[in-house]
């Protein structure tokens, strides 16, 4: 039977566990909105052994969270490769047999919750706790119920998980740790690239996972430029491996110094955002990256929700652009929904229809502020 979380039932835990597995194997962002509830975890079971199963791109930034968590990887992409990466991760736990499992992740669909179910079921831990998203999750021995486009923000979601469990998240803040060896890192970066230490930075990503929520790679072009005109400014421009190239087209548009941080440890990429007047970026992961820091932020989205998704940071601090739903001409079953889920768009209205000049003058606002308060 599932455990409604306005029931708030307790789990049945003979008492604190030995062992505990958490699944987060979302992307960048998902990791980082994990950390509240990864960080209770923490204070409620000090004495556990806690490992949490996370993508590679991840495994950095929960390993330096300074929570004694023990990172264990699992492969996604390829079919072929995920069942054998998943049925090795089965096997290892199997045999340390977990006291408990939490699974911090929406089941966003009935194939999804196929391959939950027996991913679950083969660890074989003493308690299972997870998300029974649209009615997915009835497989859990406790679980949240949720609704998949629902207005709840990611954070609550994944801190409400452990409610049956009688953890409480006290501080729903994400965070991101960043040692002096990241500093460090950091500033030979920006020195390799001729930027000093003093001075003024924009950041720009723009990338982001689903291409669906690129601005267009043009727009961050004119942007660097504009923002760069006066000299006074350089350029950090972030993204993963596979982004290089969009990287490179808005670097190169810089007037001045650019620094590319493509593919580096996220504490590093998290040091370099902090020292930013501004960060702008895509619906993405290193838009949470930079919220987590504080680092004053231009988030731009497209028909993405927004209520689940938005920056956890003061409003002050952060300025959203969104385009309305009805930006989107591509006549499919997506359309009308509370959230677009296509990985890809042959028109990408809905991300065009942002205009340049709202950016410019969200990144410009913010910079007046950095540079006042500085």
């Amino acid at each position: 039977m599932t455990t409604s979380h306005n029931e708030k039932r307790p789990a049945t835990l003979a008492g604190p566990p030995a062992k505990v597995l958490v699944l987060e194997a979302g992307g960048i962002g998902d990791a980082v909105m994990a950390t509240p509830a990864l960080a209770a975890m923490r204070r409620h079971w000090p004495h556990a052994s806690i490992s949490v199963v996370v993508v590679p791109r991840t495994a950095g930034l929960v390993s330096s969270l300074g929570l004694d968590l023990k990172v264990r990887k699992l492969l996604l992409g390829r079919r072929a490769w995920q069942v054998i990466s998943a049925a090795m991760l089965a096997v290892r736990t199997r045999l340390s047999k977990p006291d408990v499992l939490i699974d911090l992740s929406s089941i966003e669909s009935d194939e999804a919750a196929q391959r939950r179910r027996a991913l679950v079921k083969l660890i074989g831990a003493g308690l299972n706790v997870g998300r029974n998203t649209d009615g997915r999750g009835a497989f859990f021995d406790a679980a949240l119920d949720e609704s998949l486009f629902g207005d709840k923000h990611e954070v609550e979601r994944k801190a409400g998980v452990l409610g049956p469990l009688g953890i409480r998240v006290e501080d729903p803040k994400p965070f991101v740790r960043v040692s002096k060896e990241d500093m460090q890192a950091a500033r030979l970066m920006l020195a390799g690239a001729g930027v000093s230490g003093n001075s003024e930075m924009v950041g720009i990503n723009p990338g982001a996972f689903l291409r669906t929520r690129r601005w267009p790679v043009e727009n961050f072009e004119r942007l660097a430029s504009v923002l760069t005109q006066d000299r006074r400014h350089s350029l950090l421009v972030t993204g993963g491996r596979e982004e290089s190239d969009l990287v490179r087209r808005v670097a190169k548009a810089a007037n001045g110094p650019a620094v590319m941080a493509v593919g580096k440890p996220l504490p590093v990429v998290a040091a370099l955002i902090e020292k930013c007047q501004v960060f702008i970026t895509n619906d993405t992961g290193m838009m949470h990256v930079a919220a987590a820091r504080n680092v004053p932020l231009v988030a731009l989205f497209g028909h993405s929700n927004l209520r689940r998704y938005r920056p956890c940071m003061p409003d002050e601090l952060c300025i959203v652009i969104q385009q309305p739903a009805d930006a989107c001409k591509e006549p499919d079953a997506h359309t009308g929904r509370a959230e677009c889920r296509r990985p890809s768009c042959p028109s990408g209205d809905c991300m065009k229809a942002i205009p340049f000049d709202s950016v410019h003058a969200a990144a410009h606002t913010l910079m007046c502020k950095a540079a006042r308060n500085a």
